[in-house]
């Protein structure tokens, strides 16, 4: 099983910077988004990738089954 994705890897997805993804990462905007220990953000990557698949499915308010916001 693979860990979370960092910030790094949800900013090359998604096209965006680091900064970006923090501040909506910060809003809840993004499913799954958790700070370990108040560092760099984090993101469960089985609610990432079904949020990303709702994007990509034309719902992008969506939100897999059971993620916060």
């Amino acid at each position: 099983m693979a860990g979370p994705l960092t910030t790094a890897e949800v900013a090359d997805r998604l096209g965006k910077s680091k900064k970006t993804i923090s501040q909506h990462a910060k809003r809840g905007h993004i499913p799954g988004a958790f700070q370990p220990f108040g560092k760099d953000w984090r993101f469960d990557r089985d609610q990432f990738e079904a949020w990303l698949d709702a994007q990509k499915a034309g719902d992008p308010w969506r939100a897999p089954k059971g993620a916060r916001r």
